[in-house]
């Protein structure tokens, strides 16, 4: 399920990637003007570079939901045959 919400361990390792990635864009647009001691403008403000994270982790979501409709149909008939069972020893008592 974490696959599918692009919630797992996969995709938090590649978004952290994507920010380190992102950080030396930023650090290269910046330290240029540190050291030539220019002034920050609104110009400036508009070129900043601009995170956007992309999904990079394949998905493959097929099998993702044969596996969790497989389960919860284990699931549902888990329960139904403990409840048969359960009816079951309520009638011979």
């Amino acid at each position: 399920m974490n696959r599918i919400a692009g919630t797992s361990e996969l995709h938090y390792n590649d978004f952290k990637k994507q920010v380190f990635e992102f950080s030396n864009k930023w650090r290269n647009y910046l330290v240029p003007m540190l050291f030539k001691q220019q002034k920050f403008t609104t110009k400036n403000y508009k070129e900043l570079p601009v995170f956007r994270y992309q999904n990079r982790v394949e998905v493959k979501l097929g099998l993702s939901v044969t596996v969790i409709t497989v389960m919860s149909i284990n699931v549902f008939f888990g329960f139904e045959i403990a409840s048969i069972r359960k009816m079951g020893k309520g009638q011979r008592n």
